[in-house]
């Protein structure tokens, strides 16, 4: 590992150490070993600290405490008819996690005291292994990617873990969730975007406030009485018409009218997609597009 190499992956930790990547923590011990001036005293002690985290985990799970019985004991003092069954069991075997997060057994525990999995039974032709693989993938199936890359890390398949983690990444990112897309692209190691979309999505919020106090929300509507007047206020005489008498046959001519402006719209997006997309890439500046108003009715 160079320099360079150890002082991006030094500074990814963070990510590693939500997966508790041992392996990756002892790559980088070793290169702070040969190398003891590499960083500072403190980012060393954190560091080493992190390190005496992931490798407890990681112990724990060679260890492999069972916790079948534990988990069973309390539930059998729940009623199982009551609608909080299922979450009282869950509550018991997160405060389990905390101490033991790589515990197989309550990975396990987990998707059998499931309300939604219930039915999830252990295939015996399987190996052990294997099963918690069919875990991992039902969650991912269904979305539920927490529980999927969690599990996915104790299998210490991380490429798989990353995987969710992208998915995760671009849904946040098309649901406009910069913030979480955010974190998520940061967690997604493998993908070559992911440092792009992490630094479109930092600066998406001061970008967002430039392009409103820059870009109008009628910008749309002047663009378009520029490029296309007689059409634009055809519409607005139309569609003033058929608000104080409505009728199909205006409504017709002025959906046909509509779709005729519209034609225009591409054109104008490029505009603005074009002046702003180096600061926060495309696909965010199409999201700021959809906030504005394509014809404004009250503006002839």
């Amino acid at each position: 590992m160079t320099e360079q190499e150890f002082i991006k992956e030094f500074n990814r930790r963070k990510f590693y150490y939500l997966e508790y990547n041992n392996s990756m923590y002892a790559e980088l011990l070793n290169y702070v070993k040969d190398n003891y001036n590499c960083v500072s005293d403190e980012e060393r002690s954190e560091f080493l600290d992190e390190m005496a985290d992931v490798s407890v985990a990681n112990l724990d799970k060679l260890v492999d405490e069972r916790f079948y019985a534990k988990v069973q004991e309390y539930a059998n003092t729940l009623d199982s008819s009551k609608y909080y069954y299922y979450e009282k069991v869950n509550e018991f075997i997160d405060e389990l996690e905390k101490e033991h997060p790589l515990n197989s057994s309550l990975i396990v525990c987990r998707i059998i005291y499931s309300e939604k999995y219930k039915g999830f039974k252990v295939d015996k032709s399987l190996s052990y292994e294997d099963n918690i693989r069919r875990i991992a993938e039902c969650y991912e199936a269904d979305d539920d990617y927490d529980n999927a890359h969690k599990v996915y890390c104790f299998l210490g398949d991380y490429k798989s873990a990353r995987r969710v983690r992208y998915t995760q990444a671009k849904n946040s990112f098309y649901d406009d969730d910069f913030e979480n897309a955010n974190y998520y692209f940061r967690c997604a190691l493998d993908y070559d975007d992911a440092p792009l979309y992490v630094m479109y999505t930092e600066n998406e919020p001061t970008e967002h406030e430039r392009f409103k106090k820059e870009v109008e929300r009628d910008y749309l509507c002047k663009r378009l009485r520029e490029l296309q007047p007689k059409l634009y206020d055809e519409y607005i005489e139309l569609f003033e018409k058929n608000e104080q008498k409505p009728s199909p046959r205006l409504r017709k001519k002025l959906s046909k009218l509509y779709d005729k402006l519209y034609e225009y719209v591409p054109t104008l997006d490029d505009e603005l997609v074009e002046r702003y997309r180096d600061k926060v890439g495309e696909d965010i500046v199409l999201s700021w597009l959809g906030d504005l108003p394509v014809i404004h009715v009250h503006d002839k």
